[in-house]
């Protein structure tokens, strides 16, 4: 028998033993399948790494405990504004004491300056006097002050307080008047103790309204056409004077010492001797708040 190439050929494969036969394969846009991890990329699927890691995840511990959560009930409401506060003024607006400063007068009497007025000294037996030199009846006269701060601004007005320390027996102010002014500072009270600016007469027209009248050691206060009278007598006396405006933004404040025929001597002060009518004022004190 004739032995061919073919003959060979089969004689070597049952020989060797079967090998795999590489054919050429079809194009393709999928990776070649190597291993398992490459399974994702050649199905197209999201990359393994993409997975968020079990690890990363919160754990159910981590998250806030709902009763930890302030409840917003608990959260502080703001504070409602009282319907008869006006929306200009502070919630809550308290007296506040007004600092006086730049005392001035028509006349003072030497060592009785109307500066010792308003020292925070009422117990040194000094104030404002006005007996004149030598022999003779006290006039008339007028102090003037003004308010360290401008008082609040308010639609509905300012309360004033004002209280006044006689604490000399036998020489307490017993008629006098107020008056309250908004005008510039620089209109009035220039610091002189005698011939001092008051200011015109018509920065001193602001509207007054009197609420009440108070005073120590059993004297009694009087109001009548703005002036105020005390009941006769030598003791000493704190007044306490209340009044209300419905200006705002206050600046100064005046007080006039004024005769009256009703008292002994003619006033206005119920000092007797060789000046009657003299006085001593030893302090004035103003507050102020909004007007109820």
């Amino acid at each position: 028998m004739r032995i061919t190439s073919l003959h060979v050929a089969y004689l070597a494969l049952t020989t060797v033993g079967c090998v795999e036969l590489q054919y050429a394969a079809a194009p393709t846009d999928r990776p070649e399948v190597t291993d398992a991890s490459d399974v994702a990329i050649a199905m197209d699927a999201r990359d393994v790494r993409d997975v968020p890691d079990v690890r990363d995840v919160p754990d159910v511990r981590d998250v806030p405990d709902v009763s930890v959560v302030t409840d917003v009930r608990d959260v502080p409401d703001v504070p409602d504004v009282p319907r008869d506060v006006p929306v200009d003024m502070p919630v809550g607006f308290e007296p506040t004491v007004v600092t006086l400063q730049s005392a001035t007068a028509s006349f003072s009497q030497p060592m009785y300056e109307v500066t010792h007025a308003i020292d925070s000294n009422p117990a040194g037996g000094q104030g404002w006097g006005i007996a004149p030199p030598g022999i003779g009846a006290v006039s008339e006269e007028s102090a003037v002050f003004e308010f360290m701060s401008t008082t609040p601004a308010s639609t509905n007005g300012t309360r004033v307080v004002i209280t006044m320390v006689n604490n000399v027996a036998g020489f307490r102010l017993a008629s006098f008047r107020f008056a309250l002014t908004t005008a510039a500072r620089d209109q009035f009270a220039n610091g002189l103790v005698s011939g001092g600016n008051l200011g015109l007469p018509g920065i001193w027209t602001t509207p007054l309204t009197f609420v009440s009248a108070a005073a120590t050691n059993a004297v009694t206060i009087a109001y009548d056409a703005g002036a105020f009278l005390t009941s006769p007598g030598m003791t000493a006396s704190t007044y306490t004077i209340t009044l209300d405006v419905t200006a705002s933004q206050l600046t100064g404040l005046r007080l006039d010492a004024i005769r009256n025929p009703a008292i002994p001597g003619g006033g206005p002060g119920n000092g007797m001797g060789n000046n009657p009518g003299n006085f001593i004022v030893s302090d004035l004190q103003v507050s102020v708040s909004r007007r109820p």
